[in-house]
Formats: structure tokens, C-alpha cells, sequence
């Protein structure tokens, strides 16, 4: 039992003692800033799976939450090139696959590995496809 309202912190030196409120702030403040980026993150995330052009337009009626159901990146290029060609492809979306001996192959495989760029495409075909 303790005597005389003595604590386990009571026995040591006054600087631990400091040493020991820093450290049990600090801890404090760093769970409190890693709630506020895990509730950030969260928010960020909903939007974070369709880009830009997609949230903002008409959704197509067949597929409501995803307006590019069925349809393959490999279809998306070679009507955006029929359409509009390589330089105009160029152009809007400054990509070299697109501005420097373009082909449908290299774009793929650059798109693939590319999720801003893939974006951009999708986007604009989406907003080419509502017009």
C-alpha cells in the first residue's frame, strides 16, 4: 500500500518527470493529427475513384454509377483518333505516345501505367460521347 499519497511519479527527478509530460503530450498530439488525416483521407477518397470529367457530367443510363462500363481503353482511343486524330490527341492531352510516332499500342501502355493521363482520356471521351 502507499503511505502519505505518495505516486509511482513522485519517486522520480523533477527533470524525468518533465521529460515524461513532454513525451505523454507529444504522443497525445500525434494521435490527435493522425485522426484528423484518417478522417481527411477518408473524405479525399470518395471522390478520389472517378476523376474529374466523370464526376461532372451525365452519368449514361445503362450504367449508372459508371458511365465507361463495357467499355475498353483500346476502344476509347481508336474512336477518339477517328475522330479527332493523333495531333488534336496531342494537343489536348500532351502526351508523347500521343505527339511522337503515336500508335495504339504505345498509348495503351502508356495509359495503363498512367492513372493521371488514363484520366484525362476517359474524361474527355466521356464529354465527347454526351455531346
Amino acid at each position: 500500500m502507499r503511505q502519505g499519497g505518495s505516486s509511482p511519479t513522485s519517486l522520480l527527478a523533477p527533470s524525468a518527470r518533465l521529460a515524461i509530460l513532454v513525451l505523454v503530450v507529444a504522443i497525445d498530439q500525434w494521435l490527435l493529427v493522425r485522426a484528423i488525416c484518417q478522417k481527411l483521407y477518408g473524405i479525399i477518397s470518395l471522390f478520389s475513384h472517378y476523376p474529374y470529367a466523370i464526376r461532372h457530367t451525365r452519368m449514361s443510363s445503362s450504367h449508372p454509377r459508371d458511365p465507361l462500363h463495357g467499355i475498353t481503353l483500346e476502344t476509347i482511343i481508336k474512336e477518339l483518333v477517328e475522330r479527332y486524330g493523333w495531333a488534336e490527341m496531342g494537343r489536348r492531352v500532351p502526351i508523347r505516345c500521343f505527339l511522337h510516332d503515336p500508335s495504339v499500342k504505345s498509348s495503351l501502355t502508356f495509359l495503363r501505367k498512367t492513372p493521371w493521363a488514363r484520366e484525362r482520356v476517359e474524361g474527355w471521351y466521356i464529354a465527347y460521347k454526351d455531346v
